[in-house]
């Protein structure tokens, strides 16, 4: 069974499966070898990548902001 992430340098790849115009944003979970993410942006003239970016770098964000104030 292969990652549903790897690392090109510096960056984070990630196998994930989009469902576009769903109801909410959510990382649903693993799904095989894939992270599979909901996100309420349309599949059309990059909507739905460009909202994944936002919705991955809010994750992120919470993610950090958690860890910073269990270390306090």
């Amino acid at each position: 069974m292969t990652e549903f992430y790897r690392w090109q340098g510096d960056d984070l790849i990630l196998n994930c499966p989009l469902q576009p115009k769903a109801s909410n944003d959510s990382i649903v979970g693993l799904h095989g070898d894939s992270l599979k993410i909901r996100i309420t942006a349309p599949p059309i003239e990059s909507k739905a990548n460009a909202h994944l970016k936002w919705v991955s770098g809010e994750t992120v964000q919470r993610s950090k902001k958690r860890h910073q104030h269990y270390q306090r």
